[in-house]
């Protein structure tokens, strides 16, 4: 028996299709990140460059294909299937051990919600009487979501399919138990009320159900209270002044440092501090999501390795000024050029120096402890001073880069300057006395020498490209200073040697530049001279083995002569090996011909640009003002904020950092990055991001046709308008 009351089945049948598609949703979003995050730290952890690029394609079509997989999947769920009343999924799945899975997680759903979705079939079974093509049968039925899941699954390779339909219990169907419930209400009230009886107890409704919870809630509220306590953002603020006069540190941890722990140790520290508090302590949200930013911004420092432990010690010790400047400094989120971060820049450049002496390294220490020793809650801490104090220190260290003028000083230049030298460090380190050919000089200095600093300052030390290059370098060396004594020692540099020169770090044309094109041409000619010279020595062993057949005077001459001749080869090899290897400027990478710099860092369009960040903007980014459009707003709702993969540009001097835009905050006016793990890990403010995205400095990690067209559209219609 079915009524129903004053029902409208166009009205009905959206509503139905509102409810649904929003918990598939998210039951989809939950799906595929996990398959995309598997992948990613499955690329992570592979050091093979073929397999990494094929995991990279995978994540690219399980992103570009994902439109086309939700457009079948509910097309087949709002159609009528008759297949589904007598199914067979061995024959739908076409393979038998996933079909027994398939089974089992459908009966596992259907036995952790089976009444739920009973009452809901039924239902739509008895719409389906009268409204044939409006209720189809099985809409929404766990059935039809598999059936329709499996037939949308085609639109990946077989690998991606199979891991989604493995996953489809456990992050799909076995959530939708609240759908059913959803859905069942929605028909109840709707007037559709076949004959099943229902275990569940009369469903009030909300306002009922308000008033009740209102009227009976006083002691429950104030046993709430009495055990839940809220810390007051004017109670937080002046907890952490105090914290500042006191030198207090919160987290003492230095790894594993995440803005989670450190909420968790201001709360203990405040409780501890207020005794009369219960044990259940918490923060506001707003206060909460600061102190979550302002962790991100340490745990980007404390948790790298390559910071000398000396300035992290440091860097943790500062933990209390900083987060109360956070409070009070409104521009501490959304200005880059803000005191307080330039420190932490700074401190950050420093301490991942690895040549830095220890000397400066007590210096920088020193100057921090007294800052934090002289900074009280009562006054504005002095970041420009430590800043200050910081550059002396690196201008000291650099030796040689000229004084800058009227006090300022280019971070970019000097960033610039200190990978350069720490590269010629590095493979002056590696050669130490040995004696290298001109040719293998030639190509450690204008060839390898450029490619370390662009890796070194666009992809840092902990890629595959920099191994590369370390390998190579080791490689060239050990090659020269050693007697190779087969053919394979030279075949293994000359392998590297094209690998390195087929790379596309640099792009296309770097290698096809003069200079860097004749080293590298002259040192392949000078390795492949060294295989014929080898390949003689070989050959004539050979025949020596071939004549110690014969008879053992003969073997006796044989040897004699050979060795003479062998002799005579290694000795014009080594006049070749051991022309002296020019030295190198202690303070640059100049050659001993009287070339400069230049030749070993050209000027091509892959080079790195070194640009004055430092200088103050006459007038503010006309990017300030977009931040508020409501087209920018919409932009980034659907191209940005949805789980996107982005390689964020943070400076010239910085590698590309591969994150997903987690959160816009228009009152911090900044934009927040999460990992893979879901840990917030950088902050950037709304202006400078908008600008790289649009200026292509920042940029989606897979290519999105969608993304690209929108954003042309979006850049003609400001410019058009004169907004940039």
């Amino acid at each position: 028996m079915m009524n129903r009351v004053n029902t409208n089945t166009e009205e009905l049948r959206g509503e139905l299709d509102r409810l649904a598609k929003s918990a598939l949703d998210s039951a989809l979003n939950s799906l595929f990140n996990e398959i995309e995050k598997k992948l990613f730290t499955r690329a992570d952890h592979t050091s093979n460059q073929h397999d990494k690029s094929e995991l990279f394609e995978k994540i690219a079509q399980l992103k570009n294909s994902r439109n086309d997989f939700e457009e079948t999947l509910y097309s087949v769920i709002r159609e009528s299937n008759p297949i589904l009343n007598q199914i067979n999924w061995a024959s739908v799945v076409q393979n038998r051990s996933l079909a027994l899975q398939m089974e089992d997680m459908i009966a596992h759903a259907k036995a952790k919600y089976g009444i739920e979705h009973a009452q809901y079939e039924s239902r739509i079974k008895s719409l389906n009487l009268t409204e044939k093509e409006s209720f189809p049968q099985h809409l929404y039925t766990v059935s039809s979501i598999t059936y329709g899941f499996i037939k949308a699954s085609h639109h990946f390779q077989s690998d991606i399919r199979d891991s989604l339909i493995r996953s489809l219990g456990t992050h799909v169907l076995y959530k939708l138990e609240p759908l059913y419930i959803l859905l069942n209400d929605l028909l109840i009230q709707s007037g559709v009320l076949p004959e099943v009886k229902s275990k569940r107890p009369p469903q009030r409704s909300e306002l009922e159900s308000l008033i009740d919870a209102i009227s009976d809630s006083e002691s429950l509220i104030q046993e709430q209270l009495n055990e839940h306590s809220r810390i007051s953002s004017e109670e937080l603020q002046n907890f952490l002044k105090s914290s500042v006069d006191n030198k207090d540190v919160f987290l003492q941890s230095k790894s594993s440092w995440s803005p989670k722990n450190l909420i968790e140790a201001v709360i203990e520290r405040f409780r501890k501090s207020h005794p009369s508090l219960q044990s259940k302590t918490e923060l506001h949200s707003h206060d909460q999501e600061i102190i979550t930013l302002a962790g991100a911004i340490l745990s980007d420092l404390i948790n790298n390795n390559d910071i000398n432990p000396i300035i992290k010690n440091q860097a943790i010790s500062l933990q209390a000024i900083v987060l109360n400047t956070a409070f009070t400094d409104t521009d501490f989120f959304s200005n880059l050029k803000n005191p307080a971060r330039e420190v932490l820049n700074k401190l950050v450049m420093l301490g991942s120096d690895p040549y830095l002496s220890t000397d400066d390294i007590k210096k920088i220490a020193n100057s921090v402890k007294s800052f934090i020793r002289s900074t009280s809650s009562k006054e504005t801490p002095a970041f420009e001073t430590l800043s200050e104090e910081l550059d002396g220190i690196e201008n000291n260290e650099l030796g040689h880069v000229a004084a800058p003028r009227a006090g300022n000083h280019s971070l970019s230049s000097s960033i610039t300057t200190r990978s350069r030298n720490r590269i010629t460090f590095i493979i002056n380190s590696a050669i130490g006395a040995a004696l290298l050919s001109d040719e293998a000089s030639a190509f450690l200095a204008k060839v390898l020498n450029p490619f370390m600093i662009h890796v070194l300052m666009t992809h840092g030390r902990q890629c595959d490209e920099w191994k590369e290059a370390l390998a190579v370098l080791d490689n060239v060396i050990q090659l020269e200073v050693k007697s190779a004594s087969d053919i394979r020692d030279v075949l293994i540099v000359e392998s590297k040697v094209k690998e390195l020169i087929k790379h596309p770090i640099l792009g296309d044309d770097f290698f096809k530049v003069a200079v860097q094109k004749t080293a590298a041409d002259h040192y392949l000619t000078y390795l492949k001279n060294k295989r014929t010279q080898f390949s003689i020595i070989q050959k004539r062993k050979e025949e020596e083995r071939e004549t110690q057949a014969t008879s053992n005077i003969d073997q006796l001459n044989s040897e004699s002569v050979v060795e003479q001749v062998e002799a005579a080869e290694l000795k014009n090899a080594a006049k070749v090996s051991s022309i002296p290897l020019p030295q190198a400027h202690k303070n640059g990478i100049e050659a001993n011909d009287g070339r400069s710099a230049e030749v070993d860092v050209p000027k091509t369009d892959a080079a790195v640009p070194v640009e004055e960040t430092n200088q103050p903007e006459p007038e503010p980014s006309p990017y300030e003002n977009l931040c508020s459009d409501p087209r920018i707003k919409q932009f980034l709702d659907r191209h940005i904020l949805n789980n996107e993969w982005l390689q964020i540009y943070t400076s010239d001097d910085a590698a590309l950092r591969r994150l997903k835009a987690s959160k816009v905050n228009m009152e911090l006016k900044i934009v927040s990055f999460a990992n893979r793990n879901g840990e917030i890990t950088l902050v950037l403010p709304i202006a400078q991001f908008i600008s790289d995205l649009l200026e292509n400095r920042s940029n989606p990690v897979f290519d999105n046709p969608n993304y690209n067209s929108a954003k042309q559209q979006l850049l003609d219609t400001i410019k058009s308008e004169g907004l940039i």
